[in-house]
C-alpha cells in the first residue's frame, strides 16, 4: 500500500527489501499480527522504498531480540558501507549507537554538547586502569598525589588519559614497585555521555 500511495511501487524492489529485512517468509500476513519487533523490521524497509540517500532511524533495534539486534547492526552498517547512505540514528541504546555508527553528536537539554568520531571521543579522555602490583602501599604513595586511587585485596584501580598509561608504569617500576599486570579499559560510550552530561550540570 505504502509504494502504491507513494507512486514508486516496485514489486521486484519490495521483495528485496523484505529479504533485506528478514521479513519474506512473513509478507502475506496481516501486519496486525506482527510483534514489535517485525514491525520496527517493516518500518524501515518501507522507508527505504523510494531509496533514499539519506535515512533517518529512530530506535531501529527497539523491540528486536539479540539475534535481531545483531542482523540490524549489520544491514545498517550495509547501507552505509554498501550501498553508501548516510544513515542518521536516534537512539537511547548508547551501546548499540557504539557498536553502528562512526560519527556521534550528544544532546543534552535539547542542545549539542559533544560531537565527533565514536572512536576519537573514546579514547581522547580517560581511560579505567588496574594494576597488579607489589607492594600496593608504595604505587599509592607514588600515584595519589595527582590520581585518585582505590584498592582491593588484589588490584589498584584508577583513570588516567591512555597516553600517560606508559609513564605511570616507567613511575613504580623506577620506584622499586614490581608491576606484574596492567589492564586498560577504554570507556563505553555510555560512560562518555554521563560524563560530558554531569559536566554540563556541574558548569550551570
Amino acid at each position: 500500500v505504502l509504494s502504491r500511495t507513494s507512486g514508486t511501487h516496485d514489486p521486484e524492489r519490495i521483495e528485496v527489501l523484505l529479504k533485506e529485512v528478514g521479513l519474506e517468509e512473513s509478507a502475506d500476513r496481516p501486519v496486525k499480527g506482527y510483534s514489535m519487533g517485525m514491525k520496527q523490521r517493516l518500518a524501515i524497509a518501507a522507508a527505504l522504498l523510494e531509496d533514499p540517500d539519506l535515512v533517518l532511524l529512530d530506535e531501529p533495534t527497539n523491540g528486536l531480540d539479540p539475534a535481531g539486534i545483531q542482523e540490524m547492526r549489520g544491514f545498517i552498517r550495509g547501507l552505509a558501507e554498501e550501498h553508501e547512505k548516510t544513515v542518521f540514528i536516534c537512539s537511547h541504546l548508547l551501546y548499540e549507537v557504539e557498536q553502528v555508527c562512526d560519527q556521534v553528536a550528544i544532546i543534552n537539554k535539547g542542545e549539542i554538547v559533544q560531537q565527533g568520531m565514536v572512536q576519537d571521543l573514546l579514547t581522547a579522555e580517560q581511560t579505567a586502569l588496574r594494576l597488579l602490583v607489589t607492594p600496593q602501599h608504595r604505587a599509592i604513595e607514588l600515584l595519589q598525589d595527582e590520581l585518585k586511587v582505590k584498592t582491593d585485596q588484589k588490584w589498584l584501580t584508577t583513570t588516567a588519559p591512555p597516553q600517560r598509561v606508559p609513564e605511570l608504569v616507567k613511575l613504580l617500576v623506577e620506584h622499586d614497585v614490581q608491576v606484574h599486570q596492567v589492564v586498560q579499559k577504554q570507556q563505553s560510550l555510555e560512560e562518555y555521555f554521563m560524563a560530558v552530561t554531569q559536566q554540563e550540570v556541574d558548569n550551570d
